[in-house]
C-alpha cells in the first residue's frame, strides 16, 4: 500500500504537460482561470490541476490558502461542466 507522503513525492515528481498542471496559488486562485485549466486537462483526456506546489523545477510544497473549501470549488466545477457543451472527461482539482 503507497503512503500519502509516497503518493506526494510522485506527484510532485511528475512532470508537468497535457495531464498534469502545477500552480502555487499560495495565497488566491480565480476560479474562471481554474475551470478553463481544468477543462483543457479534462479535453486531454483527464489529469490533475495541483495547487499548492511550484511549478518550477525543483519542485517545491509551499500550501495552499486559495479556496478556504476546496470541495466547494470542485462542486463548482462539476456544475459548470454540466452547463458547458465541453467534453470533460476526467479532471481532479488537488490541494496542498
Amino acid at each position: 500500500m503507497i503512503t500519502m507522503i509516497e503518493q506526494l513525492e510522485k506527484v510532485v515528481d511528475s512532470h508537468e504537460g497535457e495531464h498534469c498542471e502545477f500552480k502555487e496559488a499560495k495565497n488566491n486562485y480565480y476560479f474562471e482561470t481554474l475551470a478553463k485549466y481544468c477543462a483543457s486537462l479534462a479535453n486531454e483526456g483527464g489529469g490533475d490541476f495541483i495547487l499548492g506546489v511550484t511549478d518550477k523545477r525543483p519542485r517545491r510544497i509551499v500550501g495552499t490558502q486559495a479556496f478556504n473549501q476546496p470541495e466547494r470549488k470542485q462542486a463548482g466545477l462539476i456544475q459548470l461542466k454540466k452547463r458547458r457543451s465541453a467534453i470533460w472527461r476526467n479532471a481532479t482539482l488537488i490541494t496542498y
